[in-house]
């Protein structure tokens, strides 16, 4: 079958259908302990529900709009991605993001969107994988991450901020501001 001039590949539709129903099995069992970590950690809340996408072949192995994720072999691997991406979903739902995104945008002018937006990201996904999980996972899950790439600078300023985040992120952002 062609659609679009692609041939349609079945084995990789019964693949994803696969990967789909094991997901969800394990998903069931976690979705309302990760979904109500994030909000309590991040100090914000899911405004709706979002429809998730399996692909098996992408580039990325997942992408917050619209919330899509690679058919992966590790169930753990796509459960950190997915946390990695409800924290954009949570940080785009809300319009009390604008004052973070403002507060960042004065704290790092010279940083572009991609270090501001994942300083943030990192800071929350850690404390809620840390909370979850145990402390550890979260730099045991960066280093498993395909996409990792060379972040030394984030890192260094994540690792500088971490310390002090106990729960809200504007909220922390906020008095680092003042105190500055």
């Amino acid at each position: 079958m062609s659609l679009m001039g692609q041939t349609y590949d079945w084995i990789k539709e019964a693949k994803a259908k696969s990967f789909i129903k094991k997901f969800e099995k394990e998903w069931i069992k976690e979705e309302k302990g990760i979904t109500k970590e994030i909000e309590k950690v991040s100090g914000l809340k899911f405004r709706k529900n979002v429809d998730c996408f399996v692909i098996e072949d992408m580039v990325y192995v997942a992408l917050s709009n619209p919330l899509t994720i690679k058919v992966h072999k590790s169930m753990r691997q796509v459960r950190n991605n997915l946390i990695h991406e409800l924290i954009h979903i949570i940080l785009t739902q809300n319009k009390k993001s604008i004052k973070l995104i403002k507060i960042l945008n004065k704290s790092y002018p010279k940083k572009d969107p991609f270090y501001k937006t994942h300083l943030a990201l990192f800071i929350i996904e850690r404390k809620v994988m840390d909370n979850l999980y145990g402390k550890n996972y979260f730099e045991r899950a960066i280093k498993e991450d395909e996409e990792v790439e060379d972040m030394q600078e984030l890192r260094e300023e994540f690792n500088k901020l971490y310390p002090h985040f106990k729960k809200d992120i504007i909220d922390f952002f906020e008095r680092r501001i003042t105190q500055k």
